[in-house]
Order: C-alpha cells, then sequence, then structure tokens
C-alpha cells in the first residue's frame, strides 16, 4: 500500500518544508499542511507571505527560533 508507505517517510522525517497555498497575500490563512506538521511533531520551515511564522508564532506555536533561522518570513 503506497499509503502506508508514506507514513512510514513520514514518522521518520523530523523538518517539515510547507509550501503554503496563499504565497502574495497579506491574508493569514494556514492550511492543513502547517497544521498536518505541528500535529506530527515537525520542526516546520514555511514557504508563504511575510510575516507568515510570525504569525503561528502570535498564536503560541513554537517555532523553534533556536534551531531554525526564520527571518526569511521577513522577504517579500
Amino acid at each position: 500500500n503506497n499509503l502506508a508507505s508514506l507514513d512510514s517517510v513520514w514518522d521518520q522525517t523530523a523538518i517539515s518544508i510547507i509550501t503554503e497555498t496563499n504565497c502574495h497575500s497579506p491574508v493569514f490563512f494556514p492550511t492543513e499542511k502547517t497544521w498536518k506538521a505541528f500535529d506530527n511533531y515537525h520542526l516546520p520551515v514555511v514557504f508563504s507571505s511575510p510575516g507568515f511564522v510570525d504569525s503561528l508564532r502570535s498564536l503560541g506555536f513554537d517555532m523553534f527560533d533556536d534551531i531554525i533561522d526564520h527571518s526569511y518570513d521577513k522577504e517579500l
């Protein structure tokens, strides 16, 4: 079953590279891609609108700033 093999890979992964759908808008709208990474305790690297990571942080999510440099979050 291909789905089972994908779950196995997902379980062995520590970092999620998240490409959010809405990348060219100032609207903060996290999708299931973001939530799935947090639900599986992955370190998030997010490609989205500027300030997206900061918005997640303001909601109380640990963005692992001591491990990941999220300075890219300010880039347009």
